[in-house]
C-alpha cells in the first residue's frame, strides 16, 4: 500500500500538533508544580505574618526571658528570607535566579518596615524600631545560611 505525499504529510502534521500539545500541557504543568513547590510557600508564610500582625492586642508569651518578641521576629524573617531564597532560584527568569539574594534583603527589609508600619495600625498593637532591627537581623542570617548551604552543596 503506498502513502500519498498529502496523506503522510496529513499524519506527519497531526502526530507533530499532538507532540507539543502533550508538550505544552507538560511544561505549563511543571509550572503549576514549580509554583506551589517553590513559590507558594513563600506566599503564604508572607499571609501569615501580616495576618499575625492584624491580631488586635496580641502580645508575647512570657518565657522567662525578656526579649521573646524579638527573637521570634528574628526567627520569622530568617524563615522567610531562606524561602524568599528558594522561590527566586527556581525561577524561569535568568535576572530574578542571579539576584536573588540583593533581591530577598530587599523584600525582607522592605516587608519588615511595612509590617510595622502595619502594626502601628492596629488597635492595641505598637510599631517597634527594635522589631524593624530584629527582622534585619534576621533577614542577613537567612540569606548567610543559604549561602552557606549552597556553597556545601557545590562541594
Amino acid at each position: 500500500m503506498m502513502i500519498t505525499f498529502s496523506q503522510q504529510d496529513t499524519e506527519y502534521s497531526m502526530w507533530r500538533l499532538n507532540y507539543r500539545t502533550v508538550r505544552w500541557r507538560e511544561k505549563n504543568l511543571d509550572k503549576t508544580k514549580r509554583f506551589l513547590w517553590y513559590q507558594l510557600p513563600a506566599i503564604l508564610w508572607l499571609a501569615a505574618i501580616f495576618i499575625q500582625s492584624s491580631i488586635p492586642h496580641l502580645s508575647a508569651p512570657d518565657l522567662g526571658f525578656k526579649w521573646v518578641d524579638k527573637f521570634a521576629h528574628f526567627f520569622i524573617f530568617a524563615v522567610l528570607a531562606l524561602l524568599l531564597i528558594r522561590a527566586f532560584k527556581n525561577q524561569s527568569n535568568v535576572f530574578l535566579r542571579q539576584r536573588r539574594y540583593l533581591l530577598t534583603f530587599l523584600g525582607g527589609v522592605i516587608y519588615g518596615v511595612l509590617d510595622e508600619l502595619h502594626q502601628a495600625l492596629v488597635p492595641g498593637r505598637y510599631s517597634d524600631l527594635y522589631d524593624v532591627l530584629a527582622d534585619f537581623c534576621g533577614v542577613i542570617v537567612g540569606i548567610f545560611i543559604a549561602i552557606m548551604w549552597e556553597k556545601w552543596n557545590e562541594r
